[in-house]
């Protein structure tokens, strides 16, 4: 046994050895963690820290919103389930309660009339923010701590359970909305599409790989090589100490398609072996010949992969870092495991069917006679398309996350049509100890900012200390009738128990909320300035030496407008950061900035034809979306090379450019077309997803793996045989090539009589016969 054989058996007794950790690490790894579209941002970012302040100051936003059909002001059971969520110890951890507050639209009126306001008044206060429209449904709100965030999915099975049990409605008949909901609801989707689906893509990329290589034992070794890339790709995230989240679900099936790519295009390189070579020697060719593109193309996957590491947001950020990785990880495997195996259970080398070679003749004499016209067509899409990028927005609301049909959306709707909107705009109004305002002043000046927030048209409903002011109290800033004072300091002790007012070493800060729909379409950027421009008048309105109060918006609507920003701007950063680095190893690559920069066109045809079109649409991107920019850039690159690659060998071998071209399609093209419809099949299972995200990221993927193919089967040739193509030329090329690429060689035809000339027609048949039959 030589030194080479010992060297791979050792390396297949570790493996071998690692198999059952790499198993156990990635079971561990496929428990999805809790997910919230508000945690996205990081503890650092601006918006979450201003909200995190606010927070801290008026209580937490993670709220359940709860209400059923018999939940109206008329039903004295909410009393007894009330003080059930307060109270049992089924909510309590033995250190802490989970619940920061329960409130509800009932309880709410009967503390007004306690302090002399009138039912039918306290119903209009609350109206459109605790009490629906019809003046009678209500609702109520849990509010969590951090600890019960952590226990959200069995505390919401309680909550539920309680109110079936003190209120008589079914969990089937009780509609929850929030923050709270949105997470759990996140949770459960993505841990459904990775159970409902995984199996199902990986059965599918089975029999389309069974199909496109037409061997059941080279297609068992490249699919067992993906699954083993899979695991290995999930067991990283365990080591790192991570678990799946929402967007990293669809990473293993990307993983497995990707290794799946890398796989057939090294079973092509060993079916070009040839005729009588053997199985070991067709393996060692396959490795000589394909190790360069593949690691090539694994790099420059990985730089779109890894630039996604430059976004502001944690799980497009962890998505990139693991992505990269992962893909670097399974490139050496599918190096390593796919041409020993298939020299181990000798699959025989087999040659391209001659069918398939003819349609790539047919393909190269087509793009050498029109290739101008190609590349033309195709710069004019890029160019049109690539305006139309500016118009791309972006969105993470609930609507972006679900389906039109799905149960929470059908909550949203209900709760909204029976109780009001449910998305808060937070104001905080900020009077510091030497203000001179006097408290019913400043309560006054809250009135303002309350009247001016509900002149919006957007604000369907609000809540302020004003809500919740006893009977007698004057709120015109006028001096304080006798006993004035008497209403004010209870008042103004409710108002700090109902998180509306809060009190620090002097400095005094109001709350006022206004609610928003959380389904209209609602320009969240245009409403956040007119909101500031209105309340900016309150200030501008006030007496000399009484302006000197600061106001800001903050809350749940604020943050998730700075999240929408910053998922354009990341789109924008990494697919910049890609292209750049993807760019210059292209250059590098090909000994040229000019080829490098004409290279990369059909690279970025993909991004530009899908996000272009989105933008022409109107439509948002949301965050599954964004992650495929950079992604697609990087697998489109990866054909690119291969293709690239045996294109110059030939090329510097001394054959022309059209026969280089059509040798490259010949070689490469199967394969690029197996692996596209491979990845695609695989992928395209994810689209039915409930979880809009992971639908979007998988027929997006789907769709930009169809656009690169066309750019490296159609626009990459008609580059290289158009006048861009000298670029690629050696300059120590012969002019019997260049000659080469204007008109085919004729056959070499016997000596005839001079006085009989062959006829012209004879000629040119002579010449297609000859084109039609090289083979290199």
């Amino acid at each position: 046994m030589d030194l080479s054989q010992r060297r791979f058996r050792l390396a297949w007794l570790y493996g071998l050895a690692l198999f059952p950790v790499i198993v156990w690490q990635a079971m561990q790894a496929v428990q999805v963690s809790e997910n919230s579209p508000l945690d996205w941002a990081p503890a650092d970012f601006p918006a979450r820290v201003e909200y995190s302040q606010f927070a801290d100051r008026f209580g937490p936003g993670d709220v359940v919103i709860m209400s059923w059909d018999d939940c109206t002001l008329d039903e004295p059971r909410l009393d007894n389930l009330v003080a059930v969520l307060r109270g049992s110890s089924a909510f309590y951890d033995g250190q802490q309660w989970l619940f920061d507050q329960v409130i509800s639209g009932r309880e709410l009126v009967q503390q007004l009339q306690k302090t002399g306001v009138d039912k039918s008044v306290a119903v209009q206060r609350l109206r459109g923010a605790m009490i629906g429209p019809d003046g009678a449904a209500t609702c109520v709100i849990v509010r969590f701590t951090k600890a019960g965030l952590q226990q959200r999915a069995r505390l919401t099975r309680l909550i539920q359970m309680a109110v079936q049990k003190y209120c008589g409605a079914k969990p089937s008949e009780q509609h929850l909305a929030g923050p709270v909901i949105d997470g759990l609801s996140v949770d459960v989707a993505s841990a459904q599409a990775l159970n409902q689906l995984a199996v199902p893509s990986s059965l599918v990329v089975f029999l389309v790989g069974l199909w496109s290589l037409g061997s059941w034992r080279a297609t068992t070794i490249v699919f067992a090589v993906s699954l083993f890339c899979q695991a290995a790709t999930l067991a990283l995230i365990s080591l790192c100490g991570d678990t799946m989240s929402a967007l990293l679900i669809v990473l293993p099936p990307l993983t497995q398609v990707l290794a799946l790519a890398g796989g057939i295009h090294m079973v092509n390189y060993y079916r070009a072996a040839a005729p009588g070579e053997s199985a070991a020697a067709a393996a060692s060719r396959a490795f000589r010949i394909g190790w360069l593109p593949c690691v090539l193309s694994a790099a420059t996957t990985a730089i779109g992969m890894g630039s996604l590491m430059v976004s502001e947001l944690t799980p497009i950020r962890a998505f990139g870092c693991y992505s990269a990785a992962g893909l670097l990880l399974t490139t050496a495997l599918v190096l390593f495991l796919v041409p020993t195996m298939l020299a181990a259970l000798r699959v025989p080398p087999a040659a391209s069917p001659t069918r398939a070679r003819q349609g790539w003749r047919l393909l190269t004499l087509f793009l050498s006679k029109r290739n101008q016209a190609v590349v033309g067509a195709f710069v004019l899409i890029i160019a049109v398309l690539g305006w139309n990028m500016s118009r791309l927005k972006t969105s993470v609301r609930i609507e972006t996350l679900f389906g039109g049909e799905s149960r929470v959306l059908a909550d949203y709707r209900w709760l909204e049509d029976h109780v009001g909107p449910l998305v808060p705009l937070e104001v905080v109004v900020t009077f510091d100890p030497q203000h001179p305002a006097s408290p019913w002043q400043r309560l006054a000046i809250v009135q303002q900012l309350e009247a001016r927030l509900r002149e919006c048209p957007q604000v369907g409903g609000s809540l302020s200390a004003l809500t919740f002011a006893p009977a007698g109290l004057p709120l015109s800033g006028g001096p304080l009738p006798p006993g004035g004072a008497d209403l004010l300091a209870p008042a103004e002790m409710q108002w700090t128990r109902m998180r509306l007012l809060s009190q620090s070493d002097g400095e005094q800060k109001w709350r006022v909320q206004g609610f928003v729909s959380a389904l209209e379409q609602t320009d969240y950027a245009a409403l956040l300035r007119e909101v500031r421009s209105r309340l900016q008048e309150v200030v501008y309105e006030q007496p000399p030496g009484t302006e000197k109060f600061t106001i800001q918006a903050t809350g749940v609507m604020p943050l998730v407008h700075e999240i929408q920003q910053q998922l354009l701007i990341d789109l924008r950063a990494s697919f910049l950061l890609a292209f750049a680095i993807i760019t210059v190893v292209m250059t590098i690559m090909q000994g040229s900035v000019s080829a490098g920069l004409v290279g990369m066109l059909p690279n970025i045809f993909p991004t530009v034809l899908m996000f272009g079109a989105i933008g022409w649409s109107g439509r948002s991107v949301d965050i599954g979306s964004v992650m495929t920019a950079s992604v697609a850039l990087g697998v489109a690159v990866d054909d690119t090379l291969h293709f690239l690659t045996h294109f110059q060998r030939r090329v510097e071998e001394g054959v022309s450019r059209r026969r280089a071209v059509r040798s490259a399609l010949e070689h490469c093209g199967q394969a690029m077309l197996q692996s596209s419809v491979i990845c695609a099949a695989g992928m395209a299972v994810f689209a039915l997803s409930d979880f809009l995200p992971t639908a979007r990221f998988a027929w997006m993927m789907v769709a930009l793996l169809a656009a690169a193919l066309l750019g490296d089967l159609i626009l990459l040739p008609a580059l290289l045989l158009g006048p861009l193509g000298k670029l690629w030329q050696p300059r120590t090329s012969q002019p019997k090539a260049v000659q080469e690429l204007v008109e085919p060689q004729p056959v070499e035809a016997q000596p005839v009589d001079a006085a009989s000339p062959i006829p012209p027609h004879h000629l040119r048949r002579a010449s297609r016969d000859a084109t039609r039959w090289e083979t290199h």
